[in-house]
């Protein structure tokens, strides 16, 4: 019909109107409900940022479902690849609310990438990985998620360090 936008920008009102509406009375149960229909719109792939981050935040911090961000800030991700703020909440989901570093460190690591994006976030990113791995055994860690992860993307950017330690 040739009014996606148009679409998009009123179901993101619909959506922060119901974001508003139930953090009166968050219930945790509800947190599922809540996800499916931000992710009837994100699979849509709008271009607004805040739409993504404040989903997020909403998600892990009022309905304590952080896990259910990266899925979220990966549609942001693919349709705003321009963005370093997308990559940098989901790199805080993993390693300051779900306790995994590596993971948090890959994301600050994609945020990076982009170059209007603080210095202080690759560094963290670097701060991070090797620390985690001097914690635990770090080569063998390495190998053990490598191993065991199904994100390819995630596994090359293990490997690349793994194959750059040595």
């Amino acid at each position: 019909m040739g009014h996606k936008d148009l679409y998009l920008d009123f179901a993101y009102l619909w959506i922060l109107q119901k974001i508003v509406r139930e953090r009166k009375e968050i219930r945790l149960a509800n947190a599922d409900q809540l996800y499916s229909q931000i992710k009837l719109l994100t699979r849509h792939r709008p271009e607004i940022e805040s739409l993504y981050t404040l989903s997020c935040f909403v998600l892990a911090l009022d309905y304590r479902r952080p896990e259910l961000c990266e899925l979220i800030a990966i549609d942001g991700m693919q349709a705003i690849p321009s963005s370093w703020i997308i990559p940098s909440i989901v790199g805080y989901m993993f390693t300051y609310r779900l306790h995994d570093p590596l993971r948090g460190a890959y994301y600050y690591k994609k945020a990076s990438e982009n170059p209007k994006c603080p210095l202080y976030i690759k560094q963290l990113s670097v701060k991070l990985f090797n620390k985690e791995l001097d914690n635990n055994n770090g080569d063998e860690t390495l190998r053990s998620i490598i191993e065991g992860t199904d994100d390819e993307d995630y596994r090359n950017f293990l490997s690349d360090y793994l194959n750059h330690r040595r």
